[in-house]
């Protein structure tokens, strides 16, 4: 098959099924059981196909590459191969953290395959924002319609897995809204009323995200092109930003205030509130991490003696700064019973805040040279359905949710080397963008959108684990890969169409 025919043809549809898979998919095989839910691997398949296209026309994608981003990729993939290495990671359990990391890599270096935008990118685009303003009505429905177990907004998630995942989706489409408009690529009434409506859902489900992520979406657009366009229209972002607060605050109360007791301006201004919310001062032991596998056989052993001879322990609610730091077999067990406290939902167990988890995963992996380096080993710190494939420590440190963040679980899996990887990867893609943002046309367009949404992620890695929304992560990279094309390509200061 010739290349014209694929870009023309089979490749919009590819991508077409693909972003219909990231968006639909979990809602109709796993939230409402439509179709049986290994119908949600389609989306694994699609980055075969891609990974098969690629390999085919590997001659005329290859050589356009830039190769400090492939060597970023490809960094990125031995690393996460010496860590197994290091580690002598199962290789189902490898195989899981590696679909888990990089499954959708191939699509990060899919736009070379195509070339300029053309057509086919803005057809991309029209299927996105409708599957975007699918979201609202489902919220909607969602809010008031499902059946509530635990909380409100903890089922306003839309066709995402999250109600933060629905949060930043809406919120990295309001930022690209936002640089259209201050280029003049899009009306105010469109731009602004499609911002609103998608700011919709993010009001629903109670993420108090919002108050970090909503400035970012709309005002770094404006902020990293500050000399280019005029001020009434930062000025005009910066007011629909107070509106929308304006709305989210009373809204988020209304919902909330008899659940908790306390406004939403109380949890801004009282710095118990956020400091809680941030870091829960977890400060648990790190029994298992620090044990050979003889010895942590032995743990487990000592676990199981001990939970067949210790009272039940249903209502006693366990306190990890009330509870001395015991060794040997009382800690395995009183490991066991903060875990057991934990799945009952007692309101005396604490649980780990978001930098707790970031901080333990830290400590846990810096006890040792070689680990602090690489990690555990990759997927040897998350659980899985099928225990084939759940990683060796992923019960061991369940209780000090390891997977709470992206970075969190980069830390147990990966190292500090990891870390430092997704650094170099973010700092080469701010390159990137500031590259854009001086260049005339569309690319100007695009730096300023990217700006706002390569923040977004950024940010959300410290906040939730993206890797577990194929919506953001998918998206992410193939963004990415257009975003390092139109940065390094040479093209004529046209003015066309940059949506």
């Amino acid at each position: 098959m010739s290349l014209g025919v694929m870009r023309t043809r089979w490749l919009p549809l590819l991508l077409q099924g693909w972003l219909l898979a990231l968006f639909l998919l979990h809602f109709v095989a796993i939230k409402i059981g439509a179709v049986p839910r290994w119908t949600y691997t389609a989306v694994d398949v699609f980055s075969l196909l891609v990974t098969v296209v690629l390999l085919v026309y590997w001659r005329e994608w290859y050589a356009r590459v830039p190769k400090i981003w492939l060597c970023l990729l490809v960094s990125g993939v031995l690393m996460a191969l010496a860590s197994c290495l290091v580690n002598a990671v199962d290789p189902w359990v490898g195989l899981s953290g590696f679909r888990r990391y990089f499954r959708f890599l191939p699509f990060a270096v899919l736009p070379w395959l195509w070339g300029v935008m053309n057509v086919s990118w803005q057809r991309q685009s029209g299927l996105l924002l409708f599957l975007l303003l699918l979201q609202v009505p489902l919220a909607l429905h969602e809010r008031w319609n499902v059946p509530l177990v635990i909380a409100p907004g903890d089922h306003v998630v839309g066709t995402l897995s999250s109600p933060a995942f629905l949060t930043i989706t809406m919120l990295c489409a309001i930022s690209v809204l936002a640089a259209l408009w201050l280029h003049a690529r899009i009306s105010a009434v469109l731009a602004f009323g499609l911002m609103s409506v998608l700011f919709v859902p993010c009001t629903l489900n109670e993420s108090k995200s919002v108050l970090i992520l909503l400035p970012i979406a709309a005002l770094l657009p404006w902020l990293v092109s500050v000399v280019q366009v005029p001020v009434r229209r930062g000025m005009a972002l910066f007011i629909w930003m107070l509106c929308a607060f304006a709305v989210f605050f009373p809204v988020y109360d209304h919902f909330n205030y008899g659940r908790w007791g306390y406004t939403l301006w109380d949890f801004v201004f009282e710095q118990q509130r956020t400091v809680s919310y941030l870091s829960n001062d977890f400060n648990e032991s790190l029994p298992f991490v620090h044990m050979s596998a003889a010895e942590q056989s032995q743990s487990r052993t000592a676990i199981a003696v001990d939970d067949a001879a210790a009272k039940p322990v249903a209502d006693e609610p366990v306190v990890a700064s009330s509870v001395p730091a015991w060794s040997g077999s009382k800690q395995a067990r009183y490991q066991q019973r903060i875990k057991q406290a934990r799945h009952q939902g007692l309101m005396g167990a604490k649980k780990p805040g978001k930098f707790d988890s970031i901080r333990l995963a830290a400590v846990g992996v810096g006890k040792m040279p070689l680990r602090g380096a690489l990690g555990a080993g990759l997927g040897n710190a998350s659980l899985s359905r099928f225990e084939f494939s759940e990683g060796a420590l992923a019960k061991d440190i369940e209780h000090q949710r390891p997977d709470s963040t992206a970075i969190s679980l980069l830390l147990w899996e990966c190292g500090f080397v990891g870390v430092v990887w997704v650094l170099l990867l973010g700092l080469y893609l701010l390159w990137q963008v500031l590259r854009l943002v001086w260049r005339p046309g569309r690319y100007r367009v695009a730096g300023s959108a990217a700006a706002g949404v390569l923040t977004l992620v950024g940010v959300s890695l410290l906040y939730k684990n993206l890797m577990d929304s194929a919506a953001i992560w998918g998206l992410f990279w193939y963004l990415a890969g257009w975003l390092v094309l139109l940065a390094n390509t040479d093209a004529p200061r046209e003015q066309g169409s940059a949506a």
